[in-house]
């Protein structure tokens, strides 16, 4: 049963084009990335499956994150596209967006998903000391951080162009 609603969801979100404006970074080299463990996964994760999120890892959400070069992908507040061998700080920021849509601050425009972005990059370094993340992780985190920040406010200049 489950199954069939993950390919369904799956489905959904492809056919709607989720984030197809949004580009993914290059391929990061997991190794020297941190990796969260199962039994880390299920900690962080409690919150969210306990209130009905479900974590997608078949074949056809990897074929998909595959095509969006991503690690993880949250889809609305309940669904959450992830490979089995995650970074923790990808992880953390993933269980942040699915927190974001709960609170409804993410109406899917490009300003609110690079605003989103940043904001859940950002919890992540408050969480690196505690998950002992990498300097490697913490750094391409930080540039992730600032390529948000470029972006955002690129369109927020587009915007009060278009105003003016």
């Amino acid at each position: 049963m489950a199954f069939y609603f993950e390919k369904a969801m799956l489905e959904k979100y492809k056919s709607v084009g989720y984030n197809r404006n949004m580009k993914r970074k290059k391929y990061i080299d997991n190794s020297k990335m941190s990796i969260a463990s199962k039994s880390l996964i299920n900690k962080l994760s409690r919150k969210f499956r306990r209130r009905g999120g479900v974590i997608i890892n078949d074949e056809s959400s990897i074929v998909y994150l595959d095509s969006r070069n991503a690690e993880a992908i949250t889809l609305d507040a309940y669904t959450i596209l992830m490979r089995e061998k995650i970074s923790i700080s990808a992880l953390i920021e993933e269980l942040e967006h699915s927190e974001q849509y709960l609170r409804n601050e993410n109406d899917g425009s490009r300003l609110d998903v690079v605003k989103n972005e940043i904001l859940a990059k950002e919890k992540s370094l408050r969480y690196a000391d505690r998950y002992k993340l990498p300097k490697i992780e913490i750094e391409f985190v930080k540039k992730d951080i600032e390529l948000y920040k470029k972006i955002y406010r690129r369109l927020t200049e587009d915007e009060s162009n278009k105003n003016s």
